[in-house]
């Protein structure tokens, strides 16, 4: 970590000097978010990713990586259509898991029959030294 820290100091040191602020940004942005993306071992992290194709073929995508010392997680991805009269989000499919483990993924299709704007929940319960967590997370809309 340290070696990688100098290597991209050093780096950004030699943009600075010769002076070009756009090549500065890029090796910002390329040499210094693995730096400080650091994630803590304490944190839960989930994530959800949803796709539709033309022909209304939906992939979704979602993981849940539990802490140091997590025993447990039980998780459900639900796709969801907007319903434009009641203004609610409504569960047209779920998939549920339960896994004695620090984590847990899913990788689903699933056939659209109506158009409409859609979106997928990743909902989890995640234990850890005995005490349970509930945390989720929505994707983007994607509209077919």
């Amino acid at each position: 970590m340290f070696k990688k820290l100098t290597k991209v100091m050093l780096t950004l040191m030699m943009m600075i000097a010769i002076g070009s602020q756009s090549d500065f940004a890029r090796a910002a942005e390329y040499s210094l978010l693995p730096v400080i993306s650091v994630i803590s071992a304490n944190e839960n992290r989930l994530n959800v990713s949803l796709s539709i194709t033309d022909n209304g073929a939906v992939s979704t995508t979602g993981f849940v990586v539990g802490r140091k010392g997590t025993t447990n997680i039980d998780a459900t991805l639900k796709l969801q259509k907007y319903n434009s009269k009641t203004k609610k989000w409504e569960t047209l499919k779920s998939w549920s898991k339960t896994q004695k483990a620090t984590s847990t993924s899913f990788n689903v299709t699933h056939k659209l029959s109506q158009k409409g704007t859609y979106r997928c929940k990743l909902t989890a319960q995640v234990t850890s030294g005995g005490k349970a967590e509930n945390e989720s997370v929505i994707s983007g809309k994607k509209t077919y």
